[in-house]
Formats: structure tokens, C-alpha cells, sequence
């Protein structure tokens, strides 16, 4: 709603179904925004417009933004196990310098130790310089190399089932409000482990602050890809595909297709001067006229 607001340079409840067309319209078409992302926004206004300032637009009721039937960035908990029990074992590794080849990590691998210790100890300063604390630390502890531990703590499948939830989707769905008033906001939701449903009744402001809880800062963004799975990569994510199945000792099979000739349609000339003929119109010859005249 802030981005909103911005755009129009006026307060959200003065607009009306027009300008928020031509604002889904921008969205869509200026600023390309994917469909998850234009679902997302699109998500917090309707939301705007029929809980905190109702409006009985048709736009509210009738758009319908399509999903797209490609593969989630974060993949469900079946989904990731396929994935694992198909390739035997996860491809950790990275691509070499050339982009040719394809150097596995061992299996027990996840960050280089080192360099995440001399990370830790510069985060760790900032931090101290942030809070005013820098002062009262010894300058000899930041001479001096840092232990940085680490170890495997489970294969984050629950880490996975927490987090998958709230990649395309808001805090909140329309349809898990029950009521709501002037002063509190009544809501269904099931608790960790459990099928049963229960509702809560929170102040107005108590839900608004939860609600935010779940609303990255300006800047954010829910996934975000590096190294060969970014879009600037200089090479594919299918390349990348055939490198990992060559190093894991897996049988690539590349298929061709037999390359089609292009048809060419004989260009017709004048009779008379021999120039090309160009069709400008198509005439249909006239239904002839039958009369009764019996």
C-alpha cells in the first residue's frame, strides 16, 4: 500500500477501481513483475479495499491472476525427498573457472570454515560499533584468528516445512478471518503438530503488529538466487544439469532432431512485366439474387 500511495502521491482511500486498474496494469507491464510477486501485491490491496476501507469494486471480485505451472524455489518436503532418492546424494559443489567441468564437495561439506570465521568476527564488530560496545573490547581480540564451529544439525527438512508456507503467500488468507470490528479482529488458526482449528481475538493494533511481522523491510526479497542459479549467469541451468549427472557417474543421453527444411512458396510474377505480385485484398464473389416469381 506504501508503494501505492507513492505512485499516485495520494492517500490509498482516495483512489478509485480506475487508477487501481492502471496500477495492476504498471505492475504488470512496466514493471514486469512475475506473477507470484504481482499475486503478493495485488493480495495486501484487496485485502485494503474489503477489510480496512470496503469497496464494492468489480476489479476486487473478478480479476483473477493465473499461477504459473513452474517449479517452486522452495520445494515441499515430498518433493525435496524425489529429489534426493533420483540424483543419490545432493549435488553440493561449483562450477570451474572455465564453466566446463563440474567439482563435487565431499558429503559432509556445507561452508568453508575459515572464511566463514574471519565473516563472523568482522559481523561481530559491526554489531558491537552498532550497540556502542566496540570501546570496551580489547584491540588484541580482533588480531587474533577465531574458532568458528560447525557441524550438521539434521537435514532441514523442518526448516523447510516452516518456510515453505510463506514464500508465495501472505501471513494471512481472507478466508481465516471471521470478524472483525472497530476495535478487534477474530481469526482461525491451527497450532504446530495439530489438525485441530481454533480461533483467537486479537485488538486491532495487536493484529497489525503481527501482521508487519511478516512484511520484509523495503529492499527484501523472499528468495534470492546466487551463483549459477541467478539469472546473470553466463551459463544455463541446463549446462549445469549435464555437468553434475557427468561427475556423478550418471549415463547423458543427448537427443537431435533431424533439422526441417523450410518451405518455400513459388513467389508469383505478372504476366505481362514480370514484377513480384503483392496481395493488397480478397474479393468474394456475390451470392446470386434468386426471385419468386411464381
Amino acid at each position: 500500500m506504501r508503494q501505492l500511495a507513492a505512485h499516485f502521491k495520494t492517500s490509498p482511500d482516495q483512489l478509485s477501481a480506475a487508477q487501481l486498474r492502471d496500477y495492476l496494469l504498471f505492475l504488470k507491464n512496466d514493471k514486469q513483475f512475475a506473477a507470484s510477486t504481482l499475486r503478493l501485491a495485488y493480495s495486501g490491496i484487496k485485502f485494503f479495499y474489503t477489510r480496512t476501507v470496503p469497496r464494492d469494486w468489480r476489479i476486487l471480485k473478478s480479476l483473477r491472476i493465473p499461477k504459473p505451472k513452474t517449479l517452486p524455489d522452495v520445494l515441499s518436503i515430498a518433493e525435496v525427498r524425489r529429489l534426493i532418492e533420483a540424483t543419490h546424494r545432493p549435488p553440493g559443489g561449483a562450477l570451474s573457472q572455465d564453466g566446463s567441468q563440474w567439482l563435487a564437495s565431499r558429503s559432509d561439506f556445507f561452508l568453508p570454515v575459515r572464511a566463514l570465521s574471519v565473516l563472523f568476527r568482522a559481523k561481530f564488530r559491526d554489531a558491537l560499533k552498532t550497540a556502542g560496545l566496540y570501546h570496551q573490547v580489547d584491540p588484541q581480540v580482533w588480531r587474533q584468528d577465531w574458532v568458528v564451529h560447525s557441524r550438521p544439525a539434521g537435514d532441514g527438512r523442518a526448516s523447510l516445512k516452516y518456510l515453505a508456507p510463506y514464500v508465495f503467500r501472505v501471513a494471512i488468507s481472507d478466508r481465516r478471518i471471521v470478524s472483525f470490528d472497530d476495535q478487534t479482529v477474530t481469526f482461525s488458526y491451527r497450532k504446530s503438530g495439530s489438525n485441530r482449528w481454533r480461533q483467537m481475538t486479537l485488538s486491532a493494533m495487536e493484529f497489525i503488529r503481527r501482521f508487519l511481522q511478516h512484511v520484509l523491510p523495503s529492499g527484501f526479497q523472499k528468495v534470492r538466487h546466487y551463483g549459477f542459479l541467478s539469472a546473470n549467469s553466463r551459463l544455463s541451468i541446463e549446462a549445469v544439469r549435464r555437468l553434475v549427472t557427468l561427475a556423478n557417474g550418471q549415463l547423458l543421453v543427448l537427443l537431435s532432431q533431424p533439422q526441417q527444411t523450410p518451405i518455400c512458396l513459388p513467389r508469383v510474377r505478372c504476366s505481362r512485366c514480370g514484377g513480384l505480385l503483392r496481395l493488397s485484398s480478397v474479393a468474394l464473389p456475390h451470392r446470386p439474387c434468386r426471385f419468386d416469381t411464381s
